[in-house]
């Protein structure tokens, strides 16, 4: 993966974090926050994504100085969100209701840039909860998460091509799902 200005600025921030500069932490939280609250919040109730944003901010910052400068810093973080979200020992029973929520609270930014109306996006919303969780993962940190197939790729610890292949696959099952008004999910995955 090639590094880019963003990546540049982010091992910069590191790096003067490591040097005993922890303001500059403050630096990637602002970056990062707003793409950090919104994949929080199409995983888990409101009531405990403000708690999850931090914990994930601050076991980044405790786990900075074994960062590997290499490595882009948002697949990074977005490992650390996966991984505190998934040892979270509850389930959600109302998860569709939550993934609902999520999508009424952004539908502006959803309805303009796809042409949906609040129905369409909160079906296609649960929808993509049906789908299976390696599906699943690779859309909301692509689309929710707003990673590029390379920061999926290495936030989920797999290759650039399965990310690429879920995408499509996911992609064709939602499509399949929403042409059908088929609510109880994905058919024969």
């Amino acid at each position: 993966a090639c590094v880019n200005s963003s990546d540049e600025e982010d091992i910069l921030s590191i790096q003067r974090v490591l040097t005993g500069d922890t303001r500059a932490y403050a630096l990637l939280v602002t970056k990062y926050e707003r793409r950090l609250r919104s994949y929080c919040r199409s995983k888990l109730p409101d009531s405990e994504v403000d708690d999850t944003v931090q914990d994930i901010f601050i076991k980044a910052f405790k786990s900075l100085s074994g960062f590997r400068l290499g490595r882009g810093f948002s697949p990074w973080l977005f490992t650390i969100a996966l991984n505190s979200i998934a040892s979270k020992k509850h389930r959600f029973r109302n998860e569709e209701d939550k993934r609902a929520r999520f999508i009424a609270e952004n539908r502006d930014v959803h309805a303009t840039n796809e042409g949906m109306d609040k129905l369409e996006a909160e079906f296609l919303l649960k929808a993509v909860g049906a789908l299976p969780r390696g599906y699943r993962d690779v859309v909301e940190l692509y689309y929710l998460a707003e990673l590029d197939t390379e920061q999926t790729a290495e936030a989920l610890g797999i290759g650039l091509e399965a990310v690429k292949t879920r995408l499509f696959r996911a992609r064709k099952l939602l499509r399949e799902m929403l042409e059908n008004g088929n609510r109880s999910g994905p058919q024969g995955v």
